[in-house]
Parts: C-alpha cells; sequence; structure tokens
C-alpha cells in the first residue's frame, strides 16, 4: 500500500515542481517588460486584498486616444495667443485635452506653465486659472453659464453629443473664443485592464481634470459595473497625495513603473497568480490520490503486484501534460 502511494505521489511530482516555477516565471516576464514586479506568492497575496485602486485619467484615456474632430472660433481674439495660453492651463493640470491644443497651438517657449496654485478644476465643469495675468476658462457649457459667458445655443451642443462627441468651449474672462468638437477613443489594452479589475471587485477611484468624463461616461465606454467607478473630490485627491508620500525606500509587497496602467496590471496578475498556484496545487493533489487509488486497486485485485515501469512513466507524462495544459488556461 504504502509503495503503491509513494509511487503515485512520485509520479505527480513534475506537477508539484509547476505550482511555484512556471506561475512565477510567467508573471516575472509578464510584468518585467514595464518594469514591474510581485514578491512572490506573499506579494500576490497582499495586492489582491486591494479593493480600490487609484488611477489617474491620462492612465485611462491616454493622449493617443483623444483627438480634435472640429474647432469654431467665436470671438475675433487672438486664437493663436488663446491656444498657447490653453495649452499651457491643461499642461498644469495634466488634462488630456493637454496634447489637442499643443498640437493645434504648437510650440511657443515665451509662455511659461502657471503655478498650480493658479489653477483650479471645478468637478463636471473645466479648469480655471491665470496665464500671464489673464484669467482663462476651458470647459463643458456649464462652466461658462457659471461665469456668465455667452456661448451658442444648446442646441449647438446636443448636435454635437448625438453624434458621439464632446464640445469643450475656450473663453477669457467675459469671452467665448473657440468651441472645441473632441473625441474620445477606448484603449483595448486599457478596456482589457479595467475590465479584469472591474472582475475582481475593486473599486476605480479616477483623478480627473477633464469636463467630460464622468463615472457614467467611463462605465458606457468601457462596459463596467454602475458601482465600479469614482471620481475623486478635489478634498480626495488632496488627502491622498498627503497619504502617499515619497520615501526613499519603503517595504512594499509588489513594485511598477510609469503609468498608473501598470499598476493595474500588477493587481490583475497577482490574482492570476493566486488563481493559477491553486489550480495546480488541487490538479497535483488530485494526481497523487488517483494514482494512488489506481494502483493501490491493482496491486489488491491482484491485477499485478508492482505497477509496470512503462505505467509508472506514461502516468506521470499524462499528469505533466495536463498540468502545462491548466497552467496555460489560467496562466498570468
Amino acid at each position: 500500500f504504502y509503495a503503491a502511494a509513494s509511487i503515485a505521489l512520485i509520479a505527480s511530482l513534475p506537477t508539484a515542481f509547476f505550482v511555484d516555477k512556471l506561475t512565477f516565471s510567467s508573471a516575472a516576464k509578464k510584468l518585467g517588460v514595464s518594469g514591474s514586479a510581485i514578491a512572490g506568492l506573499y506579494g500576490a497575496e497582499k495586492i489582491e486584498d486591494a479593493n480600490a485602486l487609484v488611477v489617474n485619467i491620462n492612465d485611462i484615456f491616454p493622449s493617443e486616444t483623444v483627438s480634435m474632430h472640429n474647432m469654431k472660433v467665436l470671438s475675433n481674439n487672438n486664437i493663436d495667443d488663446i491656444l498657447l495660453r490653453a495649452a499651457s492651463l491643461t499642461s498644469a493640470v495634466g488634462s488630456p485635452l493637454e496634447s489637442i491644443f499643443k498640437t493645434i497651438a504648437g510650440t511657443n517657449t515665451s509662455y511659461s506653465i502657471p503655478n498650480s496654485d493658479t489653477v483650479k478644476y471645478e468637478k463636471n465643469l473645466g479648469i480655471s486659472g491665470w496665464v500671464n495675468d489673464e484669467l482663462l476658462f476651458i470647459g463643458n457649457r456649464s462652466l461658462m453659464m457659471a461665469h456668465g459667458i455667452e456661448i451658442p445655443s444648446l442646441e449647438v451642443d446636443k448636435k454635437i453629443l448625438r453624434k458621439g462627441y464632446f464640445p469643450v468651449y475656450v473663453a477669457t474672462e467675459n469671452t467665448a473664443c473657440a468651441l472645441i468638437v473632441i473625441q474620445y477613443n477606448v484603449d483595448e489594452t486599457v478596456a482589457k485592464q479595467l475590465h479584469k479589475i472591474n472582475n475582481l471587485g475593486i473599486t476605480l477611484l479616477v483623478e480627473n481634470c477633464d469636463p467630460n468624463v464622468t463615472e457614467e461616461m467611463l462605465c458606457d465606454y468601457f462596459g463596467l459595473y454602475d458601482d465600479s467607478v469614482k471620481i475623486m473630490s478635489s478634498a480626495g485627491v488632496y488627502m491622498y497625495n498627503n497619504a502617499v508620500p515619497s520615501a526613499k525606500s519603503f517595504s512594499s509587497p509588489a513594485v511598477f513603473r510609469g503609468s498608473g496602467l501598470n499598476f493595474v496590471k500588477v493587481i490583475n496578475c497577482a490574482s492570476a497568480i493566486k488563481q493559477c498556484n491553486r489550480l495546480l496545487t488541487i490538479l497535483y493533489i488530485v494526481f497523487a490520490v488517483l494514482g494512488g487509488l489506481c494502483f493501490v486497486y491493482a496491486d489488491f485485485s491482484g491485477l499485478m503486484s508492482i505497477p509496470a515501469q512503462e505505467t509508472i512513466l506514461l502516468y506521470a507524462l499524462g499528469t505533466t501534460v495536463l498540468s502545462i495544459i491548466g497552467f496555460l488556461i489560467r496562466k498570468p
């Protein structure tokens, strides 16, 4: 009985070696491309305990996914000057609209980026701030109306929205200067990662400075659950930044570089590591138990006293192949 059980366990050993080796090798290779890493199974378990994740709107809508569809000049103001100021203002807050204004305005080093304390983001409205001692507004219709700036009729906005675009107004202190029609596109890589996070039940907390981006818009564009996305308030962003100050060294279960999307990948990978390890562990136990039962049955039934070498080899190869298939299905 013990001899048969030992043979079954030895025959299943390849699967036991796969539990850690294959899983972490795959995870390290995948995360290493972006300079990220997870500190083994302990790190994966700690990271997977997260129930919320902070990302920037630029992680969700990279610059190449936001484009200008059309632009209409609304006043006799120097539009080139206004667009340069708009580029400075959007750059100061890291808005997804920054690349659009820089593209259409060109490069002009005579205009400096305003200090952060001169820029204000009004939730679901837009941004305002001083650029070279002149006040500038960039936002939607509600922002313009809140500051008493006259703009085209509501029908203009409705026509733009019906076509799947978003209107953004640029105005000085009392004059609307331009209407820019913006188009947002979904990056499939981003969508895939957000879907995985969504399925894990993790809430996305979004640092946002774009007047067009709302919780409903993100859920609609990326097909996420209605309660899975929250736009952070200005106070929330301030509290978060104070809670995560820079440090020279810190003990962490995982690390990432660059975009917050890489952090999303780390969490998704941590979940995949646990699932894959769990599957391979279950497969090992099942293969060991089945092998032991088969050999014990053969021994006691009188079919054979000792399992043949060919039988053990075929069983080991079979369990190995099935383990690899299971790994390929659930690998990080």
